[in-house]
């Protein structure tokens, strides 16, 4: 069976994953694609469109990628990290009868709650490093939240990232950071803010509701940037038929941090819980 990778972001890109997942994933005699986004650092990708038609061109390129990628295949299993399982669940809304599995990892489909918690772990980092002034407009920024990409949580984001220490929270293991992140070094496979925003500000994904499709939820223990309660509830209700797998060693990147158990349990070898009932919440 051929497996389609989707990525993180928006922004980001499947470079790390490429690089690092592929060669397991040969090894066991898998085959596996990845999903690009539209970028303007990558002429050679799928070209990205700014303003309102933003996201309509990102499904055009996603169902594009998607429709390339089954020809000749009977049926294909979706991956989806993060952003990417919003991906994931547009696919499985509009293309049931070609999908036989979709991994979901580690998702954020409930994006406000997974921003108010970026937000909250960037303030009280700030705050334990008495850089009060941050803090202080994170704080502000919070209050104010509504859910929506403003401009004021715009700003929020630029004090994310302009944290040295931020990115260390989205993992557990952090020798394993530098070498995931050493893949975006090359320009073309940087991080794409304008990207980011644009998407942030108009996406419209639609969700499957009580799909038939086989679904794993792969979520890290020490994961604190999504909601986990939350996205539980989500995937159940996207699809019933959900079998979860913790990875005790992980937090946001558990493909990665323990990438052993990760191609465990697509082999269907690794223990997830109890498989003669699906888990409900």
């Amino acid at each position: 069976m051929k497996y389609l990778y989707f990525h993180g972001g928006p922004g980001f890109n499947a470079n790390p994953e490429r690089n690092i997942l592929t060669p397991i994933f040969e090894k066991n005699g898998l085959e596996i694609a990845f999903w690009e986004e539209p970028s303007v650092l990558r002429p050679d990708g799928p070209a990205f469109v700014a303003g309102e038609n933003c996201f309509q061109n990102y499904i055009n390129e996603l169902e594009k990628f998607f429709k390339k990628e089954i020809e000749g295949q009977n049926k294909v299993a979706l991956i989806g990290h993060s952003f990417g399982c919003h991906s994931v669940s547009h696919l499985a809304l509009n293309f049931q009868e070609s999908i036989s599995k979709v991994y979901l990892i580690a998702p954020d489909l409930d994006l406000p709650a997974a921003d108010i918690n970026m937000l909250t772990i960037g303030r009280d980092d700030y705050f334990n490093n008495q850089e009060i002034k941050a803090a202080t407009r994170l704080t502000e920024i919070l209050e104010n939240f509504d859910g929506k990409m403003t401009e004021e949580l715009e700003e929020g984001f630029q004090l994310l990232l302009s944290n040295p220490r931020f990115l260390g929270y989205y993992w557990k293991n952090l020798e394993v950071m530098p070498n995931y992140f050493s893949h975006y070094a090359d320009p073309e496979y940087g991080f794409d803010y304008n990207s980011f925003v644009t998407m942030r500000r108009v996406q419209a994904f639609q969700y499957p509701n009580n799909s038939s499709i086989e679904a794993h939820l792969i979520l890290g223990s020490h994961d604190n940037i999504i909601s986990k309660k939350n996205e539980r509830k989500l995937v159940n209700q996207y699809f019933p038929q959900v079998i979860e797998h913790i990875f005790e060693d992980s937090a946001h990147y558990p493909h990665i941090e323990e990438k052993e158990k990760f191609i465990n349990t697509i082999l269907g070898l690794a223990q997830s819980a109890d498989k003669s009932a699906f888990q409900r919440v």
